[in-house]
């Protein structure tokens, strides 16, 4: 009956050093859970901002929507007075061209009104 007490203390000897192991390994877990968490809180930080960043964002995309329409709909607006600007100082370039190169105002109501404002702005492009 000698070999159960020797089987004993052998099986004694494998659970200590199994114990010891275990306890290595809970503390290397320990430490990797404490470092994982640590991630984790950094990581819901980083989360957090992200989202206040994207409501920022958002509030300013809305903004620019709106005031996109309103520009959109103001140029639109604006859109027929630039066109007949536009027409009006192309005919005025024609009309002060033909001047400059004649000194007679053509294609106008002839009167000396008109002739006269003519010549004043056709001198005062030149």
């Amino acid at each position: 009956m000698t070999v159960l007490p020797l089987q004993v203390d052998d099986l004694k000897s494998k659970l200590a050093a199994q114990e010891e192991e275990l306890a290595i390994k809970n503390e290397d877990a320990n430490k990797l859970i404490a470092v994982v968490g640590a991630e984790q809180e950094k990581v819901s930080k980083e989360k957090a901002l992200a989202n206040d960043e994207q409501k920022k964002v958002a509030v300013i995309a809305e903004d620019v929507g709106q005031k996109q329409k309103v520009c959109s709909i103001e140029l639109a607006k604006a859109e027929p007075a630039l066109i007949a600007a536009k027409a009006a100082l192309d005919t005025l370039n024609k009309v002060c061209y033909d001047f400059s190169l004649t000194g007679i105002v053509k294609n106008s109501v002839r009167n000396p009104v008109s002739d006269f404002t003519v010549r004043q702005l056709c001198s005062a492009q030149q």
